[in-house]
């Protein structure tokens, strides 16, 4: 009785005899993403021979066509829907087939493929051996810019080895950091500066250096009170935390604040503030659909002046004007110093000099 093992069992066939099916890995280039199903399925020409059950039996002009009509094979992803990660056409992928008998048959995905962390747009997974590094060849580290600072303190361009990252295509990612004394998501748009995105790598050197001017982000922190015991940071042992600390950071040019059940006075097209791409839209909402949140301590300042006035004011007499009292004056300065002008610009509500209205922060 003769047995063949790879890496796992198959089908058994014959008098005792137990043939492994087992999965075979292939680097394949991504030719076609579009799925009539949306089920994520993609085509991919894999390199090889035909004998080998490989595609060069498939003419290229054929490719892209459905499998009914001499296309390639479709492709399921390998990883659930949940992980929406569709490669681009052009990149490289790795194909699992389940037969190597029939290797056209139940092929599935996972990439695309990176040998190396590049930024951005993960422009060397395209299938060509040089860019891949694949085979070696590795250039210097891409978040290692000389010239230029890749680093502040403990914010980077990319994730250190001790962090899990979710990196975007170009200049987005997720962050998930366990640093020992406290537990941190952060999520950053625009991380990288727009102005080095624009340069080309020389010698193998990233041009690209950290946006310190507005990059957006989310930080969620939590802060257990005994960790810092295990801080290096003498500073940072000072707090003295006497129980659990949790905050939420919210970072960008401008904040928009919406609720669904926000002020009936003035709603707001949500579908305009959900796409990204309509600026002009965005902008006209934030002019004017949302009201500037005011600044609690300098509203307080207000109340208290305001307070001194009504509660202290002297009048001569009835109907007469109150005296220029202290109150009144203070009033009248407070009012000259932080309430600024209100103006219409192009239907748009700008409150210029105002010192106690939020100008990048609104809500409905």
């Amino acid at each position: 009785m003769s047995r063949r093992y790879d890496l796992g069992y198959g089908n058994s066939q014959g008098k005792g005899v137990r043939l492994v099916t087992s999965p075979f890995w292939h680097y394949g280039r991504v030719v076609n993403i579009d799925d009539p199903y949306k089920a994520g399925r993609i085509q991919v020409r894999i390199i090889g021979s035909a004998s080998d059950g490989l595609d060069d039996d498939v003419p290229q002009s054929l490719e892209t066509a459905s499998p009914e009509k001499g296309g390639l094979p479709w492709c399921n992803p390998l990883l659930p829907m949940f992980v929406n990660v569709i490669p681009r056409v052009g990149e490289m992928v790795k194909i699992v087939t389940f037969d190597y008998r029939n290797k056209k048959n139940n092929r599935q995905y996972i990439g695309p493929v990176i040998g190396q962390q590049v930024p951005p747009d993960l422009l060397s997974s395209e299938f060509i051996d040089t860019e891949t590094k694949l085979l070696g060849g590795y250039s210097p580290n891409w978040d290692d810019n000389p010239n230029a600072s890749t680093k502040d303190k403990i914010w980077s361009i990319y994730p250190d080895y001790d962090e899990i990252g979710i990196l975007g295509r170009r200049n987005t990612d997720i962050i998930l950091k366990d640093t020992g004394y406290y537990d941190e998501i952060i999520l950053r748009s625009g991380k990288i500066d727009s102005d080095s995105l624009k340069k080309s790598p020389t010698n193998g050197i990233s041009p690209y250096i950290l946006n310190t001017k507005n990059p957006g982000y989310i930080t969620i922190n939590f802060t257990e009170s005994n960790a810092f015991n295990n801080s290096l940071n003498p500073d940072v042992k000072k707090l003295k935390l006497t129980k659990d600390r949790s905050h939420i950071n919210l970072v960008a040019d401008k904040i928009n604040l919406i609720s669904h059940e926000g002020s009936p006075r003035k709603g707001v097209l949500l579908d305009k503030i959900i796409k990204g791409n309509d600026v002009l839209a965005q902008s006209k909402i934030e002019n004017q659909k949302l009201h500037p949140i005011p600044y609690g301590d300098v509203l307080w300042e207000f109340m208290e002046v305001l307070g001194n006035y009504i509660f202290n004011h002297i009048h001569e007499g009835s109907c007469l004007p109150p005296d220029a009292d202290k109150t009144k004056k203070a009033l009248e300065n407070w009012y000259s110093k932080n309430m600024g002008v209100k103006n219409t610009e192009d239907g748009n509500i700008i409150f210029d000099n105002c010192q106690f209205l939020s100008k990048g922060v609104k809500t409905n």
